[in-house]
């Protein structure tokens, strides 16, 4: 008996073992819960502190100003009752209708006093230009339609195109009219990109008899390397033409240079062909077709306020 008197669960009355084990769950019970509530509470502590250090980085992130930034917010105000004007003045846009009309009512323009309201000034004088227009049908023959092409920005210009297609002796041809605002928010066109003016005139170029000129033509990728130009990794060569000529010309600009970079810049943005306005210059021991790009003046035929090139100095 002794034996089984030690045996588990035999040294106590059923009764008081039955106490004992739920004297047992209920510490476990709140042992189980102590442990909850520090956990709860941890939990609860950790994400307050969190949110805490959120709020203040969102807030230094506002709140934070350079010294020199400081200094000038220190300084004393000038206040002023109207705001000033904006350096970017936003000119409302033409719409399709608008751009037509004004294009359809400058090409019937006949008075030299009148081409300032519809043309932007270039180099053609007002009477040249009027000349220049009533010529118009014979150069190119009838107008057969206008077709609005939107927006063309270009040289950090607001540019907007009509594409003007004539007909003459079954034989399609076509002019842009690029329309830009002026300084009083009035669309004018262009003269010298709709007359794709050059200077002095093709027959000068290419009879040879000047050794500067500047052209606006549709540029593309060549690789003609021969007599001063051999070396193609000092060069780079592109092919140009225009609707005004018949001849092709092979333009060469120094490797490296912001003429040949403002060029692949061009020639990536349109791999057929690109408008532009070039400089072009004749070199000693050249073919009479080979000449050097000297600077790039414009992406399109719209020169703006500086040369293009320059902005890959």
């Amino acid at each position: 008996m002794g034996r089984v008197a030690r045996m588990p669960g035999t040294g106590l009355p059923k009764g008081k073992r039955k106490k004992r084990k739920i004297r047992e769950s209920g510490r476990r019970f709140r042992a189980s819960l102590s442990r909850k509530r520090v956990i709860a509470t941890w939990t609860v502590l950790i994400g307050g502190i969190t949110l805490a250090c959120l709020g203040i980085a969102v807030w230094l992130g506002i709140n934070f100003k350079p010294a020199e930034e400081m200094s000038a917010v220190a300084q004393p105000m000038t206040v002023t009752l109207e705001p000033a004007p904006s350096a970017e003045p936003k000119i409302p846009s033409l719409t399709e209708d608008e751009a037509l009309s004004l294009v359809k009512k400058a090409l019937a323009v006949r008075d030299p006093s009148r081409i300032s309201e519809f043309f932007r000034e270039g180099d053609v004088p007002a009477p040249g230009e009027v000349e220049f227009l009533r010529k118009l049908e014979v150069l190119d023959g009838r107008i057969d339609h206008f077709e609005w092409l939107g927006n063309l920005d270009a040289n950090g210009l607001r540019i907007d195109g009509v594409l003007i297609e004539f007909q003459s002796d079954g034989k399609p041809r076509n002019r842009i009219a690029e329309l830009t605002p002026d300084a009083q928010g009035k669309w004018k066109i262009d003269f010298d990109a709709f007359a794709r003016t050059v200077t002095p005139a093709w027959s000068d170029l290419i009879g040879g008899r000047t050794e500067v000129a500047k052209v606006r033509v549709y540029v593309a990728g060549d690789s003609y390397y021969n007599g001063p130009f051999r070396n193609e990794d000092d060069w780079l060569c592109v092919s140009f033409v225009s609707p005004d000529t018949e001849e092709i010309l092979t333009g060469y600009c120094k490797t490296g240079s912001p003429q040949s970079a403002a060029m692949k810049w061009l020639l990536k943005k349109d791999s057929n062909m690109s408008r532009a306005v070039l400089e072009i210059r004749r070199v000693e021991a050249a073919e009479p077709r080979q000449v050097v790009i000297s600077k790039v003046l414009a992406e399109d035929w719209v020169i703006g306020d500086r040369p293009f090139d320059e902005r890959f100095k």
